[in-house]
C-alpha cells in the first residue's frame, strides 16, 4: 500500500494513485483511492523475480493539479513449484555392468540431479526407494554416490532393478524417481580378480618350468 499527503486545504489535498505505464504496470494495479497495489496475474520467480513500478498521486478536482511520484520495488519471493530433475539415470542411460567380484563399498554410479527452484527449496537429497534386495546397495544422501553396501560374489548374473529418487527441500516436498539398472555378471573381470589370476598363471608356470627342469637333471 502506497500513502501519500497533500498540505493543502480541504478542497485542494484529494489524491488519487495511478502507475505509470510500463511492462511491469501490465502486471499490476493499485486502487486510486486507498493506494492498495495488487498483482493482475499470476506471478512465477522462475519467469521474473523484480519489478520496479513508478506509482503516481495526483491532485484532483482543481484547475492545476500537482503530481508526485515514487519508485515501488516488489520482490517475488520462491515457491517451491518445481520438481527435482533427475539428470543420471535418464531414459537414454540408465543400465551398469558390475563384476560379482566388487568389494563392499565399491562406487557403482553417481546419481545426478537439480532443481530449478532457490534457497531451501533447490536443496535435493537422494534416496534408494525399492529394488534394492537384500539392502545390497546404499546412497549417499547428499552426495548421490551409490556404492555396494554388501558382498555380491553369490550372484552368477543378476540384475538389480534400483529405484532412486531425489526429493527437495521444499513443503510441499517435490520428489522425482528413475530407475537404475545393475547388472551383476561374474564373467565381468574385477581388476583385483584379474591381478589374482594372472599371479595364479604365473605360478603354475614356475611349477611346470620347475618339473621339467628337474625330469632333465634326473
Amino acid at each position: 500500500k502506497v500513502l501519500a499527503k497533500d498540505s493543502d486545504s480541504t478542497n485542494h489535498n484529494k489524491i488519487e494513485y495511478s502507475l505509470l505505464g510500463s511492462k511491469a504496470a501490465e502486471m499490476f494495479d493499485v486502487d486510486t483511492n486507498s493506494g492498495w497495489v495488487r498483482s493482475k496475474a499470476k506471478l512465477d520467480r522462475e519467469l521474473e523475480s523484480v519489478y520496479y513500478l513508478t506509482v503516481l498521486a495526483t491532485n484532483v478536482d482543481v484547475d492545476h493539479p500537482l503530481v508526485a511520484s515514487a519508485m515501488l520495488t516488489i520482490e517475488v519471493r520462491d515457491e517451491n513449484d518445481n520438481e527435482p530433475v533427475i539428470d543420471y539415470p535418464n531414459d537414454y542411460n540408465n543400465t551398469v555392468h558390475i563384476s560379482n567380484q566388487v568389494p563392499v563399498g565399491y562406487q557403482v554410479a553417481f546419481i545426478q540431479a537439480h532443481d530449478d527452484d532457490q534457497g531451501s527449496n533447490a536443496q535435493i537429497s537422494f534416496h534408494i526407494s525399492g529394488g534394492n534386495e537384500g539392502g545390497a546397495f546404499f546412497i549417499d544422501p547428499t552426495t548421490g554416490v551409490l556404492e555396494t553396501r554388501t558382498k555380491l560374489n553369490k550372484y552368477e548374473e543378476k540384475e538389480f532393478d534400483v529405484i532412486i529418487s531425489v526429493m527437495d527441500n521444499g513443503f510441499p516436498k517435490g520428489i522425482s524417481k528413475s530407475p537404475l539398472h545393475i547388472v551383476v555378471n561374474k564373467s565381468i573381470i574385477y581388476p583385483y580378480q584379474e591381478e589374482e589370476q594372472l599371479l595364479n598363471t604365473t605360478n603354475v608356470t614356475i611349477v611346470v618350468s620347475l618339473c621339467v627342469a628337474s625330469v632333465i637333471i634326473i
